[in-house]
């Protein structure tokens, strides 16, 4: 038996009124188009592989298309040295497809050089000569300078002016000189690059010695396994970041016996005496960087030191990993901070590293208002040189300095964990707080410190927040405006498609067979 139909039928009138609110629809161009698609530009090749795309401040041109030739033994630092010298007024730099290229000599750049490595292979310049040589710019006024993707054999990258300079991904090795790998003055960037130091020449790694905004970010010093890439406590470094400084490990331990290298593997490659050293810089961020110094008190005269800060204001440590590479007995690695000022360490991972707070004996400079907070040491302690002397702003006082929440790993629960100088009166010293010793979550045993009771009015237990991620960059090395904390600004009102507002609050919307007849009305007009 067939079943009844219920489909409805459309009346004769209804069906000429619809028909042309259909062709009328289906005739919009605006409506059921696409747009072709965009073929993607096509890339511009120097050798056998494309040049990538890069941020438009920045222009490259293919340094073989420049007389620059790798792979051939001789000697193309007179070719480079040409080539940058030529693209000087269109203010461009070079590109290098992997290969190897001897470089004898400094290479200066200018506003607008550049030299970015193959990112597909390993462009690997080697100076093959005793002296260490450098990567530097000439002027003052230089700018938008960038050192990227190099694999750099006993040569140096020196920004030694103030400005915005960008050291992003380069590889650092065979530095025979004992002076720094990467030098800073200014705002410059240092970006994810890998920095080893072979026993047979010690030396130091990275240095900030003067400026103001520098970022010191993502760097391995002594890290020679990709598997030991650091993640970070606080959100970690960018997969992108990581991703390359993996590849950027991988392709050095893979290079053949690299002129200048000298020592084995097995030997370690952090034989820094400073591996990091900050001095009179003013709002420096040091993030994420991951630290290891090999203890080899034999072939160094002096102490080593995993990080040196010295008379800094603003700073930013934080999510930093630091560790002393050993035989047990050798001397530990000593992160120290002298008279810091309106600075928070926080958040670093300490192994067999110390942290050592000093006053500055020569200026007399007091330290204030610095945190350290949330750190977490194994099998090192926290030492306190630094006394209170005063009350007023020219002084160091008992609330200048604060240890906050801090967890140790050690199995001895009679060690001083914090110690701090002898005060002159009882409770005239540094304040603590929520400090832990592991296994088992006991209080940290401090000296000569005095409990530390937040403020009532407090919303969180922290004195201190997460140091906040690098603000994003925009050409010209400036920072991007946060629109994020903006007061005073109404935001606008959203609005939804599917439900039109009412034209005033009090009128009701119309039933539905009403808004129907409206719409049908108009179709008839513009159909008769």
């Amino acid at each position: 038996m067939r079943r009844p139909s219920f489909r409805p039928r459309l009346l004769p009138a209804l069906s000429v009124l619809l028909v042309p609110l259909c062709a009328t629809a289906t005739s919009d161009p605006f409506v059921n188009r696409t747009a072709p698609p965009i073929a993607p530009p096509t890339p511009t090749m120097c050798g056998n592989e494309p040049m990538p795309a890069i941020e438009p401040i920045y222009t490259l041109v293919c340094a073989l298309d420049k007389g620059v030739s790798p792979d051939t033994g001789r000697d193309q630092g007179d070719a480079i040295r040409a080539a940058l010298e030529s693209l000087i007024s269109s203010e461009s730099g070079l590109y290098f497809p992997q290969g190897q290229y001897v470089v004898r000599g400094s290479l200066e750049l200018r506003t607008g050089n550049v030299l970015v490595g193959s990112r597909s292979g390993v462009a690997h310049f080697i100076n093959d000569q005793p002296a260490t040589t450098a990567i530097t710019h000439t002027l003052h006024s230089a700018k938008t300078i960038l050192v990227e993707g190099l694999v750099l054999d006993n040569i140096a990258i020196q920004f030694l002016h103030a400005g915005t300079s960008v050291a992003r991904y380069n590889g650092l090795l065979g530095t025979r000189s004992a002076n720094p790998q990467i030098s800073t003055i200014g705002a410059d960037q240092i970006l994810g690059n890998v920095l080893w130091r072979e026993a047979a020449f010690p030396g130091e790694g990275i240095s900030a010695p003067l400026g103001t905004g520098a970022r010191i970010e993502g760097n391995l010093l002594g890290i020679d396994d990709p598997r030991a890439t650091l993640s970070g406590p606080i959100g970690g470094l960018k997969k992108d970041v990581q991703a390359r400084t993996r590849r950027l490990i991988k392709q050095m331990s893979l290079l053949t016996a690299p002129i200048g290298a000298g020592a084995v593997a097995s030997q370690g490659r952090g034989h820094f005496t400073e591996a990091l050293r900050v001095g009179r810089t003013t709002d420096t961020r040091i993030l994420s960087n991951d630290i290891a110094v090999n203890s080899v008190s034999t072939s160094l005269s002096g102490p080593q030191w995993a990080a040196r800060v010295r008379d800094s204001q603003g700073l930013t440590l934080a999510a930093n990993r630091f560790t002393t590479v050993g035989a047990a007995g050798t001397a530990d690695a000593v992160l120290e901070l002298v008279a810091p000022q309106n600075s928070r360490v926080a958040w670093n991972r300490m192994d067999r590293v110390p942290l050592l707070l000093s006053p500055d004996s020569s200026s007399q400079r007091p330290t204030k208002q610095t945190v350290v907070n949330k750190n977490e040491l194994t099998n090192a302690v926290i030492h306190v040189t630094q006394p209170v002397t005063g009350d007023d702003a020219a002084s160091t006082t008992i609330n200048d300095l604060r240890f906050v929440y801090n967890d140790f790993n050690t199995a001895d629960p009679t060690q001083c964990l914090i110690d701090a100088p002898i005060p002159s009166q009882p409770g005239r010293t540094f304040g603590e707080a929520g400090n832990t010793r592991n296994p088992g979550g006991e209080p940290a045993k401090t000296c000569n410190l005095r409990p530390w009771v937040p403020p009532s009015d407090s919303v969180r237990p922290l004195p201190i927040d997460p140091p906040p991620a690098p603000p994003p960059l925009v050409p010209g090395g400036e920072v991007s405006p946060d629109l994020s904390n903006r007061t005073g600004v109404e935001e606008p009102e959203r609005i939804s498609h599917r439900d039109p507002p009412a034209t005033t609050p009090d009128e009701p919307r119309k039933p539905w067979h009403k808004r129907m007849g409206e719409r049908l009305k108009k179709a008839w007009k513009k159909v008769f």
